[in-house]
């Protein structure tokens, strides 16, 4: 019973109920509720690092949503470093980039929706996977020319971006399209720091990391995709500044 009544004790010091107005949380006993609100959420600021901020439910990627989604419904996606809500074309969002800066923010806005910013530094977009197989991390990947929204594996010259994560078949995914972003030499070849990088001559998909050009330079050009800036063992991902 103490236990009960220390409980109800503490609650009504941290919420004040204004039936009338609207409901106000506080860590301040005073707290009121601010005029037109239903909800009004505030912290102390008499101190550095006093005030608390508000969490919303975290979840690790937007398939583990519940599937009856009501509009306005936000979550926090830990696979995307963002936050989420729902609307009826689907989920909305606003991505950071990194540390805050007030011009790294997407608006939340439906027509972006399928676009952010990689922690690496990279710009992303979704596409669809209908390869018959997963595309894997670091995969190089060009248009498919049968399906709408779509990419396959890049061979030749025609690669336009970088897989962020693997992507299962007949799944939406992240396809990094400029900025940096980590390619999948293959298992022979080693990336050093400064090397040019072009989709390999007979594995679709990976990256060929070279110090020099070979061939006809004209071809050899049209085939590269961007520079190694970290250099990483043969078979690992590397990090790579586009330039598609």
């Amino acid at each position: 019973m103490k236990n009960l009544i220390l409980l109800i004790v503490f609650s009504l010091l941290i919420i004040n109920f204004s039936f009338g107005q609207g409901v106000a949380i506080s860590d301040q006993s005073n707290a009121g509720v601010s005029t037109g609100a239903v909800l009004d959420v505030s912290s102390s600021s008499g101190q550095i690092g006093g005030a608390k901020g508000f969490l919303p439910p975290r979840i690790a990627s937007e398939k583990y949503a519940v599937s009856a989604k009501s509009d306005g419904l936000m979550y926090y996606f830990t696979d995307t470093k963002s936050y989420g809500y729902w609307t009826t074309q689907g989920w909305c969002s606003f991505v950071i980039s990194g540390p805050y800066q007030g011009e790294d923010i997407i608006p939340a806005d439906p027509v972006v929706q399928n676009v952010m910013f990689t922690p690496l530094g990279g710009l992303a977009v979704k596409l669809s996977n209908k390869t018959g197989s997963t595309l894997s991390k670091g995969m190089l990947v060009k248009v498919d020319s049968l399906a709408d929204n779509a990419v396959k594996l890049a061979s030749g010259t025609d690669a336009m971006g970088v897989v962020y994560e693997n992507i299962l078949d007949n799944a939406d995914g992240w396809i990094v399209i400029s900025g940096i972003a980590e390619v999948l030499p293959y298992t022979d070849n080693a990336p050093i720091r400064g090397n040019r990088v072009r989709i390999h001559d007979s594995q679709p998909g990976y990256g060929n990391f070279s110090d020099t050009l070979s061939g006809n330079d004209v071809i050899a050009h049209s085939r590269e995709i961007g520079y190694c800036i970290k250099s990483a063992i043969a078979g690992q991902l590397a990090r790579v500044v586009l330039q598609f």
